[in-house]
This record gives C-alpha cells, structure tokens and sequence, in this order.
C-alpha cells in the first residue's frame, strides 16, 4: 500500500514538473532582469545618496528569500484556481494516494521551481556587485542547506496560502494582509539587526516572523557573523518547523473547505 501510494505521488509529481517547467526559459530571463536592476540600483546608486556600500550585498542576499516568497504568493493562487474552477485535483484526490500527499508533492514541485529560479541570483549578484559583495566567509554546505530551507519553506508555503485564498475578487488581500507585512518586515529590504538595535520591542515580535529566519539564515550562511543576528543552526531550525507548521495548517484548512476524508 505505501509502496503503491509511493509511486502515484512520483507520477503526480513528475506531472506537476512539466506543468511548472513550461516556460521556464522566460521565467529565468524575467528573474534575471529584476534581480540586476534591483542590485545595481542598491549596489551603485544607493551609496551616491548616503546608503553604505554594503546595503546592495544585503539586498542581494535578501532577494534570495524575495525570489521564493514571490512565487510562493503567485503559486497558491494557481492551486486555488485549480481546486476550484479547473478542477483539477478532483482527479488527484480521487487516486489511491493520502490527501496529503497531494498537497505535499505540490509543495514539492513550487520548492524545486523556486530552487531552479533563484540559483541564479547569487552569481548574478557577484557579477554585478563584484568586490562589493564579499564572500570570504561564504560556507558552501551551511549555504545549500540554507538555500534548500528557504525555498522548502517557500515551497510548502504556498499551501498555507491557497488555504486563506477564497478566490473572490478580492483575493489580492492574501498579498496585502498576508505575506506583505512578513516579507517586507522579514530583512529582505533591511537588516534584521537594524530593527533590533532601533526598536528592540519590536524586534522581538518580529522572531515570531518565520522570515526573518530565512533572511538570517542565508545571511549567516554567506556573510560575516557581524551580519547576522540569530545563529545559523537556531535559524534554519525555526525556519524548518515552521515550514511544516504552516503546511499542515494550510492542509487541514484545505481539507475541511473540500470536505476531503
């Protein structure tokens, strides 16, 4: 039975990769025009109106997380469209596999596309940047995990998302009253530390932001430890529990809205 169930969620899955991988070609060019733009401008720029020279480093790392949590917000409103006017996962849910599983090979697919987009952001951001972006402490294998973890959460995400998505007219509110506030307040504009060492109460209720972990853990992984402020190995802890804290949120929420057993 869990070998059977195995394998429909890998024919699922691979299904999954050809629908979210058409296209692609386009989808890195577009990645690759934000993310240069967005790194000059903050790289060169900036710095000729006060910033440090430094910022344009921080907001490309930043974009690392942004890449993911973008197309966290535009996939969930793909899988509520295909929960209920394609209909789509009606199939799904009527093969022998568990719900859940159909929801998580989902998560699946968005994490390795997020994973394929953004790879190209950090060579993208060297090219650019140049010495401006000193990776003299850059750990490989803390960086992969960090990379993997920020996408899986990315990934997983979307769920939760499509769960709050009631596909009205006004579903742009997911955006607004959702994942706005978190990306914007999560260090991917500015420092996490910045916000510490300003308005420490606020800082505190920002650890509750799942993330400000994905931005401290990239950052961990990649820059100086002056450069963050939560230790690599808390972060990408926290980062991973809540990634499966809001898919299995995100999943009942889900079942209960299609009555699925």
């Amino acid at each position: 039975m869990v070998r059977q169930q195995l394998q429909v969620f890998w024919y699922l899955l691979v299904a999954d990769f050809i629908v979210l991988f058409k296209g692609i070609g386009g989808e890195l060019i577009d990645t690759c025009i934000w993310i240069s733009l967005s790194v000059f401008c903050n790289g060169y720029v900036m710095p000729q109106l006060g910033t440090s020279t430094k910022y344009g480093a921080l907001l490309a790392l930043g974009q690392l997380v942004s890449s993911g949590i973008f197309l966290m917000y535009h996939s969930s409103s793909s899988l509520i469209s295909d929960f209920e006017q394609t209909k789509v996962a009606a199939y799904d849910f009527a093969l022998p596999v568990a719900a859940w599983l159909v929801f998580f090979r989902r998560a699946c697919a968005i994490t390795l596309k997020a994973l394929l987009l953004s790879s190209i952001i950090l060579p993208l951001a060297k090219l650019i940047l140049m010495s401006r972006l000193d990776l003299s402490h850059f750990s490989l294998p803390k960086f992969l995990l960090a990379f993997f973890l920020v996408n899986f959460f990315c990934g997983l995400g979307a769920i939760f998302l499509a769960s709050v998505n009631d596909g009205s007219p006004y579903s742009s509110r997911v955006w607004v009253r959702f994942v706005f506030p978190l990306w914007f307040l999560g260090g991917s504009i500015f420092p996490y530390g910045a916000i510490v060492n300003a308005f420490p109460i606020l800082g505190k209720l920002l650890l509750l932001n799942p993330i400000v972990y994905a931005t401290e853990v990239i950052k961990a992984a990649t820059l100086s430890s002056e450069a963050s402020v939560i230790p690599f190995s808390i972060a990408a802890l926290v980062l991973f529990l809540y990634a499966w804290l809001i898919f299995f949120v995100g999943y009942y929420r889900l079942k209960k809205r299609f009555n699925l057993v």
